[in-house]
């Protein structure tokens, strides 16, 4: 039985839409030709073979009814494109409109300055998706917790709490998604001086640093706190009190508070020292003050000399044992007491006139350096020639001439506010 030939045009429907296939012949072989309008517009598509017409033709029909004309004008490589990409976003279970709208939104944000894998190189160098999401303040609570196990001190622990929950308030993100732009937009913002932001900006690398270890940080690199800039100190001019002055802050402070200003202004302590020294560490058989370790800002042991005057002073405070200053806001009290008393005060000024009284009657400076926890080069840069010889010898004949009274009983050597 022969097979009956088809009867061109062939006309083939689906629904509304409908397609017609042309035979001609091209150097004596058969051409056949797929017409079809879309918009009014008519359009032709050549073939060799009346089978890939066909399955053309039908790809056609299907499209036009199913309103999907657009899809007909692409080229053959926008085809192998588009089917590329679907198969893409396929695999990776994201719709390809979904996908395109990402990338330009992407496009739009970066503005031009970078291209999309470039945007994506420096997050992925900046935070890593797969380290826990520790927020700043969850990171200062093990912080804490493993300082206090170290043996620091409540006094430092407290400063630490005190700075480091304000970056904490100010950051309610991952830690390892700031910046160190960001940290130093938000230093600048802190109204306080260059010392103070320098201070802040150290508890911070401290934070960081401690997070790097904990893994919440990549350990190869670099924290973003590192990186933040750190404020150019600007020199300040060294301001001591005078003997008379130092006279009027003594007469003027409480009993309780005598013991703070002697060891501040007679042996050099820093106020952190002072609020962690004992009785114990204080000397009064063989004259010396023992700043331990522990107690040093730079966590080296070193031992001060007790002046002939700073014996007087804190003989009738004497004790065996317990805090020497108990009270967190001693100097806060003496600052209020030396400003009502007429004295201006001056920032740091306590431990300046050590130094500088001390060098002038030395005329050492490493040893001056040793006494005060201090490098020699900074000792010399800062005290030398700062007071004169007379001014010297009669700050450090400075004596509680009947000022002083019984001691006061420190029944509760823990720190408490004043």
């Amino acid at each position: 039985m022969k097979t009956q030939k088809p009867e061109f045009p062939l006309v083939l429907s689906q629904g509304s839409s409908s397609v017609k296939i042309y035979r001609g012949t091209n150097r004596g072989r058969d051409v056949f030709t797929l017409v079809y309008s879309i918009a009014g517009e008519r359009r032709r598509q050549n073939f060799a073979d009346l089978k890939a017409v066909k399955i053309e033709a039908q790809v056609v029909l299907t499209s036009l009814e199913n309103g999907a004309a657009q899809a007909l004008t692409l080229t053959a490589s926008d085809r192998d494109s588009y089917i590329a990409a679907k198969q893409v976003a396929t695999a990776a279970g994201v719709p390809l409109h979904s996908v395109c709208e990402q990338f330009l939104n992407a496009q739009r944000r970066l503005k031009g300055k970078a291209t999309l894998a470039e945007a994506v190189e420096y997050f992925t160098r900046h935070f890593d998706p797969d380290l826990p999401t520790m927020q700043p303040d969850e990171v200062l609570t093990e912080l804490l917790a493993a300082k206090r196990k170290d043996g620091a001190s409540e006094v430092y622990l407290k400063l630490t709490k005190i700075r480091l929950e304000k970056f904490g308030v100010a950051f309610k993100k991952p830690i390892g998604t700031i910046s160190s732009q960001e940290i130093d937009a938000w230093l600048r913002r802190l109204e306080v001086g260059t010392r103070t932001r320098n201070n802040y900006r150290a508890e911070i690398v401290a934070l960081f640093t401690f997070a790097k270890e904990c893994g919440y940080l990549p350990r190869d690199r670099q924290t973003e706190a590192a990186l933040s800039k750190r404020p150019r100190s600007v020199s300040e001019a060294i301001e001591v009190f005078t003997p008379g002055e130092i006279k009027t802050i003594l007469a003027a402070v409480k009993q309780s508070e005598v013991p703070f200003v002697a060891l501040a202004a007679f042996a050099g302590l820093r106020t952190a020292e002072l609020q962690r020294l004992d009785w114990a560490e204080v000397n009064f058989d063989e004259r010396f003050i023992e700043i331990t370790a522990k107690n040093a800002k730079t966590s080296q042991r070193r031992i001060v000399p007790m002046q002939d005057n700073l014996a007087a002073w804190l003989l009738p405070y004497r004790m065996n044992r317990g805090q020497v200053c108990p009270w967190l806001k001693t100097q806060t009290q003496v600052q209020k007491a030396a400003v009502k008393a007429g004295v201006k005060w001056k920032r740091n000024a306590l431990r300046h006139s050590f130094g500088s009284y001390r060098l002038e009657v030395c005329k050492s400076a490493p040893e001056v350096a040793l006494e005060m926890g201090n490098s020699p080069r900074m000792v010399f840069a800062n005290y030398r020639k700062v007071v004169t010889p007379s001014a010297a010898k009669e700050y450090w004949s400075i004596q509680p001439g009947g000022q002083v009274g019984l001691p006061v009983p420190f029944k509760d050597t823990a720190a408490k506010s004043a």
